[in-house]
């Protein structure tokens, strides 16, 4: 799954907080795979001038650069889809995460 950094954002403090806190050792490690792929480094930081806004919000220098694929098992993908639904679920997705929950509900309909 090609994602931006506003993707890989949604996913590190939205969708994975939504996920099992526990669960099967095998479901954590998928949990955990998804977190470190979708993560941010300190290199990414620099490299994309990163920056605290005074509203809260974060900003960076965003370039097709910037872009990662995260290679995503089928069990991972599912992971990602509940979190989405839960969203919906709970009428939470806002017009800055329905790209994201977009591209995550695509994902088994390009398989």
């Amino acid at each position: 799954m090609k994602v931006t950094i506003k993707d890989r954002l949604i996913i590190q403090g939205v969708l994975i907080p939504l996920m099992p806190a526990k669960g099967s050792f095998i479901e954590m490690i998928h949990i955990s795979n998804i977190k470190e792929q979708a993560q941010i480094s300190i290199e990414e930081v620099k490299k994309f001038n990163f920056r605290d806004l005074n509203n809260g919000e974060i900003t960076w220098n965003d370039s097709p650069e910037c872009d990662k694929v995260l290679e995503l098992s089928a069990e991972q993908i599912d992971l990602l889809q509940l979190a989405v639904y839960a969203l919906d679920e709970q009428k939470l997705i806002t017009m800055d995460l329905l790209n994201t929950c977009e591209k995550i509900l695509k994902l088994t309909e390009s398989k």
